[in-house]
């Protein structure tokens, strides 16, 4: 399980390297959720000069993240 602020990776691509800024957890499988990263959706924000704003948020569960 990550927590908020880890270094990711998003899909194993070099180029989508962020940090997790929030974490949610599907209300209805809240009591499933233990240590299982799949149930929960992390918002993972990269930053770039050419997106709006520098950054951009992106939303993925946890097993499509790789720690950095």
């Amino acid at each position: 399980m990550f927590k908020i602020g880890d270094k990711v990776m998003i899909d194993n691509n070099e180029h989508l390297v962020g940090y997790i800024v929030s974490m949610i957890i599907d209300p209805l499988e809240e009591y499933e959720v233990k240590d299982e990263i799949e149930f929960i959706t992390y918002a993972v924000r990269v930053f770039k000069s050419f997106y709006s704003y520098g950054y951009s948020d992106f939303h993925r569960m946890g097993n499509d993240l790789t720690k950095v």
